[in-house]
This record gives structure tokens, sequence and C-alpha cells, in this order.
């Protein structure tokens, strides 16, 4: 929680440093859909908070998992778990449907 009140409080400085140039940059952007209200409402209500609210979730599961793009490639499984018969996916699926039936 603590994180998205800073993300919170960063963005809110960030947009009453930058009003003047989002001011521009909204004209512009919405400029276009004058002539089209309900398509314009669309835009506003749906589809800008979608894009918006996704890199949001984005950049805090990164700082949350602490871990950057790159080092995906640099991780290895568990030795531990890739060894144990009680974790393969046969086993696990055979758990599953035995419960499932019972």
């Amino acid at each position: 929680m603590l994180l998205t009140v800073m993300i919170k409080g960063i963005l809110f400085s960030t947009e009453v440093f930058l009003r003047p140039y989002l001011d521009v940059w909204g004209y512009v952007m919405f400029n276009r859909f004058d002539s089209f209200p309900k398509l314009k409402l669309v835009f506003v209500m749906i589809v800008t908070p979608f894009v918006l609210n996704s890199i949001q979730f984005w950049i805090i599961d990164s700082l949350l998992k602490g871990k950057s793009i790159n080092n995906k490639e640099e991780e290895e499984p568990d030795e531990a778990v890739q060894d144990d018969p009680e974790c393969s996916i046969d086993t696990i699926f055979t758990k599953s449907t035995d419960s499932m039936v019972a």
C-alpha cells in the first residue's frame, strides 16, 4: 500500500509540474474526437484508464518482485522442486482429478 501511495504522490507532483504541457497534449489528442462525442467518451473512460492502469500494474509488479526484466533469462528452476517426484505435473494432475472424483 505504501508503494501505491508513493506512486500516486509522484504522479500528482508530475501532473502539477507538467500541467501546461499536459493541457496542450490532451487538446491535441482529443481534438480529433470533437465531432464524435461517443467515441471520445469511450476513449477517455475506457481505453486511456485501461492502458495507464496496465502500465502501473506492470511497474508495481516489477518493483515488488525485485527483479528487472533482463533477469528473467538468467533464472534457473529450483533443483529441489525439479528433482522431487511429488512436484511432477503428472502427480499433481492425478491428485487433483482423484479429489474431484471422490
